[in-house]
């Protein structure tokens, strides 16, 4: 049986396309490159509905992960062969982009927009407007959990999401397997330089984390979701021949070996590092910046919290499990 974590609910394609353009860790491999200034430079001066789409697809070009799982890779002019850059820089770079076409958004006058337009002037304003709000909150997440999270969701994208169903989805895939160690690689950089900051997941996360991923070792390549997958599925591509199938599975089972165990292994050893000095237990006290915008701190959010639910409780809201101290003090 294949190595895998739990699974997710699935949610509907607009809300994961939402979600996931707003958590802090996409970005894509090939652009990391790319002069922001550059990008928006094409952008200034075009008609405002070709400036919404071209915009649009600035931002979505950056996780190439997205682009695959909302079918959208061909419409692009895109391979299914890179994985997301995780990297804080990237992930910087790409709020940089956003707040950029907020500028030019606000170039364009909305009056002399027809009334469709002057909707999606709008909702884009609003959108914009919170991921301008969030980039000062970029660093304020655990980059790595025993839930959703990148490690995780990196072995579901590759079961669920990638398509195989051409010979080249299949060289697609093993491209990606070839670019774990990279992908990965900012992942344990994004947990240095949280920790850094003085943003640590609790000990019990880093464990269970750690825990979930201590099958991926030498030896395992053939029995991880990451082989069996495009073992089971490559069965039925069509004009794929079984020695061309059997050569796929070879090198396929080569980047495993090469590029996803070591990967996850250096990840594993980066969690048991962090793990004696992580804190106990979950709590928003790390977040000092965060709670100072509360007058009076903790105990202020505590009292706050305390009386929404003493009102929930006029209304007949009673939950069978509810503990204040340690939602809020833990």
């Amino acid at each position: 049986m294949a190595t895998r974590t739990s699974r997710l609910h699935s949610a509907p394609a607009w809300l994961l396309a939402l979600l996931v353009l707003a958590a802090p860790w996409r970005a894509v491999w090939g652009q990391q490159a790319a002069d922001i200034e550059s990008i928006l430079d094409g952008l200034r001066d075009l008609p405002f509905h070709e400036f919404v789409d071209a915009s649009y697809e600035q931002v979505l070009r950056r996780s190439p992960q997205l682009v695959t799982s909302l079918g959208r890779s061909h419409e692009l002019g895109m391979r299914n062969d890179h994985l997301d850059n995780m990297c804080y820089a990237f992930v910087d770079d790409t709020y940089r982009l956003k707040e950029g076409i907020r500028d030019i958004l606000g170039t364009y006058d909305r009056s002399a927009l027809d009334y469709e337009q002057q909707i999606s002037f709008d909702s884009y304003s609003r959108v914009l407007a919170d991921w301008a709000a969030e980039h000062e909150f970029m660093y304020h997440f655990y980059p790595v959990t025993h839930g959703l999270s990148a490690q995780n969701e990196l072995m579901r994208f590759l079961e669920d999401d990638h398509p195989l169903a051409t010979v080249d989805n299949a060289e697609d895939y093993v491209s990606r397997l070839q670019e774990v160690d990279d992908h990965l690689g900012c992942l344990i950089h994004n947990l240095g330089e949280s920790e850094a900051r003085g943003i640590i997941a609790p000990a019990q996360m880093l464990q269970q984390a750690a825990s979930q991923l201590r099958g991926i070792v030498p030896g395992s390549a053939r029995y991880l979701t990451f082989y069996t997958t495009l073992a089971d599925k490559t069965r039925s591509i069509p004009g794929l021949g079984e020695a061309a199938r059997l050569d796929l599975l070879t090198r396929a089972e080569s980047a495993i070996n090469t590029s996803v165990i070591p990967a996850y292994q250096a990840l594993v050893a980066r969690l048991e590092e962090q793990i004696p000095h992580a804190p106990p237990m979950n709590g928003l006290w790390q977040l000092r910046d965060l709670m100072d915008r509360f007058a009076g701190g903790p105990a202020a959010v505590r009292a706050r919290l305390e009386g929404a639910m003493a009102k929930r409780r006029l209304r007949g809201w009673n939950p069978p499990l509810e503990n204040i101290n340690a939602l809020v003090a833990s």
